[in-house]
């Protein structure tokens, strides 16, 4: 017999959280005594006094193998051994991971018949041989999980009752990088040559415009120029890439005809940190097409304010197709730490045009509205999703949040309100609006316990919630 779960009272439970959020938001000021005792100064203040390093304090992280240099090891570096081109090398073995399991409950519309309820789980392991800080090889393995699916029980809805053990062998990641210039440092002795060009190989992790443009595991090779200066900048780095395999398009389904292509610049100038990337997917498989992908953004700090503006656009060549929309996407975030305080207060904000969509997303990272917030965001983990939606479509919405850290950043808390309006109708393009809440505490050296909640409304549709708890273990 299934015990009907009691939902909170939707109007009460928002105006908790918003007056919770507005008692954070106010900052205390702290003040002490100065010598004289009249001034006063901040909390924030950098201390005159001098300290020396506190080696005692370091963290003792042991891995769960590791052959060679200690990773956070201290006392004397080890000779290694020369290479006919004048690199010295120092081998290290190191193997780590991350375990996740969840308990989760997701009805965004309030309505039992699309509530998802699961038990989930996750398992990352990664192995790295490491000669040099620049030289290295890595394979990776994601079990229990297959695709977008993973080892666990779902308990809603009725059809898909019942525990499933998902399991793919194929490595998630198995990839190869050097630097030329560090391989060979005999070429240029006095490091006034172009050497400076970086290499990189295989199945490997791409991220680029924090993941809104691409966010994928794929076959590729990149080739890397640093340290290229010309008038105006303090560093560029540009970056030639190229796609063959395993892409999942913008619907987070593999295209198994695509190949991507992509030119990544980076620049300094004094003021901000400014991003291009041009990306080109082509495909053989009508259901996907071809497509072009750009953004630009702009990091910058004004005044006591970190912020970011991003422009993104795509542009398909065919048909819409389940992988390609034509689209737009104006992104902003801004964030203020507080006097006296390591919290964090944010705001974020997007303008939709159309269907943006992005040129590769891996299937656990839905759409690419995640940074906008906890509740844009995928948890990558089980059926629990975006609470408000990350796709784009015709909309616009934002969020404001507050992080706050305690015990000595251990304890993390995370409250949010956010929404979106969207001008058509569509996937993730009606109206919504969310309050938001996440906890998360660090134990002993390698665990996290965490939980998140929410309470929102969708447009048309009745109060919806979901929560959910993970432990997480580190090794």
């Amino acid at each position: 017999m299934r015990v009907p779960m009691p939902i909170p009272r939707p109007y009460a439970s928002i105006a908790a959280l918003a007056a919770i959020l507005v008692f954070v938001l106010v900052p205390q000021v702290a003040t002490a005594e100065g010598e004289d005792g009249n001034e006063s100064e901040s909390k924030s203040r950098i201390s005159d006094e001098v300290v020396p390093y506190q080696a005692e304090l370091a963290p003792e992280r042991p891995l769960t193998i590791e052959a060679g240099p200690k990773f956070l090891g201290t006392g004397k570096i080890g000779s290694g051994f020369e290479l006919p081109g004048g690199a010295v090398w120092q081998p290290q073995l190191l193997i780590w991971g991350t375990a996740r399991t969840g308990v989760q409950a997701f009805d965004p519309e309030g309505d039992s018949d699309t509530r998802v309820s699961d038990w989930s789980n996750r398992l990352d392991i990664f192995g790295e041989v490491e000669v040099s800080p620049t030289e290295r090889i890595v394979v990776g393995w994601s079990v229990f999980r297959d695709e977008g699916q993973f080892s666990g029980c779902q308990f809603e809805p009725n059809e898909g009752d019942g525990c499933d053990t998902e399991f793919d062998p194929e490595p998630q990641a198995a990839f190869m990088e050097f630097n030329f210039g560090e391989v060979f440092p005999n070429l240029d002795p006095d490091e006034t040559r172009a050497l400076d060009i970086e290499f990189s190989g295989g199945r490997q992790p791409l991220l680029f415009q924090d993941g809104i443009l691409i966010n994928d595991v794929i076959d590729s090779v990149a080739i890397t120029r640093n340290n290229i200066n010309f008038g105006g900048t303090t560093n560029t780095r540009v970056t030639a890439l190229g796609g063959f395999n395993d892409i999942h398009r913008a619907d987070n389904r593999t295209d198994g005809q695509a190949t991507l292509g992509a030119l990544l610049i980076e620049t300094d100038i004094p003021l901000s940190t400014i991003n291009l990337d041009l990306v080109f997917v082509g495909s053989g498989n009508d259901d996907a097409g071809n497509s072009f992908h750009g953004g630009l953004s702009f990091i910058q700090r004004l005044g006591p304010f970190a912020t970011l503006f991003r422009a993104l656009v795509s542009q398909r060549f065919s048909g819409d197709t389940r992988a390609t929309r034509n689209g737009g996407l104006f992104f902003t975030e801004i964030n203020w730490v507080p006097t006296g305080t390591h919290d964090n207060l944010y705001l974020n904000a997007f303008v939709g045009i159309n269907e943006f969509s992005s040129a590769a997303r891996d299937p656990t990272t839905g759409g690419p509205l995640g940074r906008a917030g906890v509740l844009f965001a995928a948890v990558g983990l089980g059926g629990y999703g975006a609470p408000i939606g990350n796709r784009v479509n015709d909309s616009a919405g934002a969020a404001i949040g507050y992080q706050l850290f305690l015990n000595r950043n251990r304890t993390w808390l995370n409250f949010e309100v956010g929404g979106r309006k969207g001008w058509t109708s569509g996937v993730d393009g009606d109206g919504a609006v969310a309050g938001g809440l996440a906890f998360q505490q660090a134990l002993f050296q390698n665990f996290i316990f965490r939980v998140d909640s929410f309470i929102g409304h969708r447009e048309d549709e009745d109060f919806g919630w979901g929560a959910r708890c993970e432990w997480l273990v580190k090794f």
